[in-house]
């Protein structure tokens, strides 16, 4: 039995009133829809299926190789859906559908909707959850004998039917059947936008009473979706929250979790301690043992090897930083590769773009570079090499190893006979 998922990404997002399109605003440093992939993929979905909308040259970059259509009006969700079913073969026992606007759905949580419904051999299976605030979602209308009978639209809802706290999250598990294409067609236009929406097939399964279960998302966090500037603020808080405490769950110190913002695909090593307001941005790994900050930002493409410190107030990105090496306050590290236990003093400065390029620094094992050092890429400091103070060492102009420079321009000042 394999399944395969239809991510319905077509959606304009005005309401967030961005020029960008809604499904590359960021969520824990990762794009609605780069974050759709990686929760399907982890849920164990076999192949991935996008409907898109007017955007789709930019959706196109993220979504690589998979198969996609094109919504070219805006029709609804049910008709989104049928574009999709027209190009999915047969081959695919299940369609899970999910849209591309709750990313705080977690991947164990698809795996439980998958297997209730292949336990149950359901027609359709549907996530829905209990939320105090329903406002905004479809609610779940149940009959006497607490049978699915519909989804209505918040825009539909009787006065009494806004009273339910039972809501629609998104995501449903179709059986492929011939009858499902068939049902599809079957919507009309419902609401003030004339649309077709994909809850009004439900009506057509429990008339032919076919089976529609359900199963409860405990956390309504997960359900939360993206329609406002507000929302992704809620949404953004939560999943940095959530992403600091999976750290402190794995052994990672974390002195101020509402105060900490660590990004998706971080790896950080146990025994680590984060103070607070630093910021960790996506791909970032980060041995055993090191303290980051307070206020410091380790951006991406940034490895930090085990026992390493970074001041507050420091930026770190694109850099390899060795073990035992210490980053002192004010200190800003791009486009670097910096040796085992070397000391990079406050408010030293890698200058890494030309103004044309980004060039690389190189910095060997047990530098000492002082305190307010201008270090212009790119250049090369050997093993053992100090550079004093306030020294401006000038690209192109390689310190070798166990020397001392000083002065703007740095010159050299002496060898160290010892290292």
């Amino acid at each position: 039995m394999k399944i395969i998922g239809v991510v319905l990404s077509a959606g304009e997002g005005t309401r967030l009133k961005s020029s960008l399109p809604k499904f590359l605003h960021k969520v824990g440093g990762l794009e609605l829809i780069s974050n759709c992939i990686r929760i399907l993929k982890l849920s164990g979905v076999d192949k991935l299926f996008f409907v898109l909308g007017h955007d789709a040259d930019d959706a196109q970059k993220y979504i690589g190789h998979y198969p996609y259509v094109i919504q070219k009006k805006r029709k609804g969700t049910a008709d989104a859906f049928l574009q999709a079913v027209d190009c999915l073969s047969s081959q695919y026992s299940d369609i899970l559908v999910i849209y591309v606007d709750i990313p705080l759905i977690r991947p164990q949580t698809i795996k439980t909707i998958i297997a209730e419904h292949r336990k149950n051999d359901a027609d359709i299976t549907l996530a829905t959850a209990i939320i105090d605030d329903p406002y905004g979602y479809g609610r779940v209308i149940r009959d006497q004998d607490k049978n699915i009978a519909c989804i209505k639209e918040e825009d539909i809802l009787s006065r009494d039917e806004k009273k339910i706290k039972e809501v629609n999250v998104g995501v449903y598990i179709f059986k492929n059947s011939p009858y499902l294409k068939t049902y599809l067609k079957k919507i009309s236009p419902k609401g003030k936008k004339k649309e077709k929406y994909l809850t009004e097939i439900i009506p057509n399964y429990y008339r032919d009473r076919k089976k529609i279960c359900s199963v409860v998302v405990k956390d309504p966090q997960e359900v939360l979706g993206i329609n406002t500037r507000n929302d992704l603020a809620v949404v953004n808080k939560i999943m940095f929250l959530r992403n600091a405490w999976e750290h402190i769950d794995r052994g990672v110190t974390v002195v101020s979790p509402e105060n900490t913002y660590i990004e998706l695909d971080v790896k950080i090593g146990r025994d680590t301690i984060i103070y607070p307001f630093v910021y960790i941005e996506r791909g970032v790994n980060i041995g055993k043992k090191c303290s980051i900050g307070p206020c410091s930002r380790i951006r991406g493409g940034s490895v930090l090897k085990n026992e390493v410190s970074v001041g507050n107030f420091a930026e770190i990105v694109r850099s390899h930083i060795g073990e035992g090496t210490k980053i002192r306050h004010f200190s800003y590290i791009g486009d670097a590769r910096v040796g085992k236990n070397v000391n990079i003093g406050a408010g030293t400065v890698t200058a890494n773009y030309d103004g044309r390029n980004k060039n690389k620094t190189f910095i060997g094992n047990n530098a000492f570079i002082g305190s307010n050092s201008t270090i212009i890429a790119p250049v090369k400091i050997g093993n053992n090499a100090v550079v004093g103070a306030g020294a401006v060492v000038t690209k192109g102009k390689n310190v070798p190893a166990n020397s001392v420079v000083v002065g703007v321009p740095a010159k050299l000042l002496r060898r160290r006979k010892n290292g």
